[in-house]
């Protein structure tokens, strides 16, 4: 991971030797100056922009033009951050040919994420953002216009650039993995209610220094202000035990993620929690 933060920095770097600047950050201008060709198109669902080889071992990256702008720059940021690998054209090409299975290497596709996020949002510009704008929930909606990224992306980025123990936690209307699997056996044993949907825990997303576990599927209180930002209030926050183990009483500040901006279309609220 260090290592795919140091090439996205150093292509940000010599980018800015050549008149590349912001906020907001270009990405179809960086393309450019990579020597990448850019071609909007409309894609299938799921898929937002990939990378192709072309001849004379130029590349090309194809994106959706149907995605709201937050999105195309940051699968435009995650696509050029494949060229960043050793072999890059090779394990394009690679990738390429297995078209079938778009995400055959789920580990280089997050270190893509990684490297995206430094270059659509670079540290030194929006650390100082955020110590105008402060570390809080607040700040997303200025930094979202400022950078022209999602909020997903600006809460990624401002939890991994915290030195404090702070997490974000994506979460969305679910059942537990158990109740799934008796919904989908329903039809066979006759006409149960299915159990209802809870607000649980999609994934997270935490500073260094945060050192509890948040396990994935998990449900949280439905006293949480979390329900309260889910319907529809824009900001909520309180101070809040969560019935999970090594995890403190702690300040809980939520807001909902309007459907469509974020990657994983299901999600529908984001907690920040701070110890």
């Amino acid at each position: 991971m260090l290592l795919i933060r140091e090439r996205a920095r150093a292509l940000v770097a010599h980018a800015r030797q050549f008149g590349w600047k912001g906020p907001p950050f270009d990405p179809r201008a960086l393309a450019s100056l990579r020597g990448i060709r850019l071609s909007p198109d409309r894609l299938t669902a799921g898929h937002d922009a990939f990378i192709v080889p072309r001849e004379r071992q130029q590349l090309e990256i194809v994106f959706d033009i149907a995605r709201p702008m937050t999105r195309q720059n940051f699968s435009i940021c995650h696509e050029v951050c494949h060229t960043l690998f050793p072999d890059g054209y090779e394990m394009i090409r690679h990738r390429y040919e297995r078209r079938d299975r778009f995400d055959p290497d789920r580990e280089v596709e997050q270190l893509c994420d990684v490297g995206a996020a430094e270059i659509l949002m670079p540290e030194e510009e929006f650390r100082a953002d955020l110590g105008r704008l402060g570390l809080g929930l607040s700040a997303v909606a200025p930094l979202r216009e400022r950078y022209e990224a999602s909020r997903e992306a600006v809460i990624r980025r401002m939890v991994r650039l915290d030195q404090g123990p702070k997490a974000a936690v994506f979460l969305a209307y679910r059942l537990k993995p158990s109740e799934r699997a008796a919904a989908r056996q329903l039809p066979l044993i006759g006409p149960l209610a299915e159990p209802r949907r809870k607000l649980r825990i999609a994934y997270t997303v935490a500073s260094d220094s945060f050192t509890a576990f948040l396990p994935r599927h998990k449900s949280i209180p439905e006293t949480s202000c979390v329900y309260r930002a889910a319907m529809g209030d824009n900001l909520t926050a309180s101070i809040e035990t969560w019935d999970i183990a090594g995890l403190p009483s702690c300040r809980v500040e939520a807001m909902p993620m309007p459907p469509g901006e974020a990657v994983d279309t299901s999600l529908r609220v984001v907690a920040l929690l701070k110890l």
